[in-house]
């Protein structure tokens, strides 16, 4: 026969879809000499490949992932006739969407809330491998936490402490969204203020008039919490005790007998501003000389010359309680008789 023809008086023609530059096939029976094209069967390669096969002597199976109730694919490159089935990248199908991506043509992106380093999904339904990043819920990590939950799952409560009506804080990390209330540390507002601080944002110190070693105070109010150090008055501890008064709650009066009109004395331990009257004892004034002593700040002595017993005298003026005795001058003995 010649070429490109064979069979009975050689009348049949080899299929146009032999392969090679002229289609040549076996003079007898019609098999093509190089085989057939992709997606033809041989030997003959006239058919297209049965349904669900293609490519070089349909050898290939269609992918399961093609759309469709059969699967099927184009003859030549396997190609799903009618697309891929979600999650699956066209156009073989046969391969899952890449990381990052997922759904129907894998068109749709991960969630950039989807926890781990490369927000990785589920291919189909886009549900985030790894969970959602703190402060996102629901399967696709779109969401953010309902009001008043924040973190990992929104599994957390907002502060009890944080400022407003609702105590809402960031759906991320939990800090406050307007910030504390009185009395609490921000930004999360879950602690009292540190020992020795009050008040709104916790910036006020504690009166350093506090009583005890740390100066301690009401986280809210600043009152401190042992009450005031001698000499102060007031929650707060920052006013000083009336004229007149001092010590513990400004409870002691000063000594009648500081000296000065109005008898003034330091606020915290009473001792006299100017000093004591004469005869009485620095620095509080409030006891008379010593038996033996007497005048300003009891700084003298009684004479030995008094008569009496122990050598007693006034304790303002040293005059003898007693007299002198014989060959001393009154009143207060200390001069003989010439």
């Amino acid at each position: 026969c010649d070429k490109g023809k064979y069979g009975a008086n050689c009348s049949n023609v080899c299929s146009v879809h032999c392969a090679g530059k002229d289609n040549s096939c076996n003079h007898v029976n019609g098999s093509c000499d190089l085989g057939c094209k992709v997606g033809y069967l041989p030997p003959l390669c006239k058919d297209t490949c049965d349904k669900g096969k293609y490519g070089a002597n349909c050898s290939n199976v269609c992918s399961v992932h093609c759309a469709g109730k059969d699967n099927s694919c184009n003859h030549v490159n396997g190609s799903c006739d009618l697309g891929c089935k979600v999650g699956y990248l066209p156009h073989l199908c046969k391969d899952k969407c890449a990381n990052g991506y997922y759904g129907d043509g894998c068109k749709t992106k991960c969630s950039e809330h989807c926890a781990g380093q490369n927000n990785s999904c589920h291919h189909v339904s886009g549900t985030c491998d790894m969970g959602c990043d703190p402060g996102y819920s629901d399967s696709s990590c779109e969401k953010s936490c309902d009001k008043g939950k924040y973190g990992a799952n929104c599994s957390n409560v907002c502060s009890v402490h944080c400022a407003g009506k609702d105590n809402s804080c960031n759906h991320v990390n939990g800090s406050c969204d307007l910030g504390c209330k009185v009395g609490y540390l921000p930004p999360f507002c879950i602690d009292k203020c540190a020992n020795g601080y009050y008040g709104d944002g916790c910036k006020k110190k504690c009166s350093e008039h506090c009583a005890g070693q740390n100066n301690s105070c009401h986280h809210v109010s600043g009152t401190c919490d042992m009450g005031c150090d001698p000499g102060y008055l007031g929650s707060l501890c920052e006013k000083l005790c009336d004229r007149g008064k001092y010590g513990v709650n400004c409870s002691n009066t000063c000594s009648v007998h500081c000296d000065g009109h109005d008898s003034s004395c330091n606020h915290v331990n009473g001792s006299c501003d100017l000093g004591c009257k004469v005869g009485y004892l620095p620095p509080l004034c409030k006891d008379k000389c010593p038996e033996g002593q007497f005048g300003s700040e009891c700084a003298e002595t009684c004479s030995v010359h008094c008569a009496g017993p122990a050598d007693q005298c006034n304790f303002k003026t040293g005059e003898c309680d007693a007299g002198c005795e014989l060959g001393y001058k009154p009143p207060t003995c200390h001069d003989g008789i010439i």
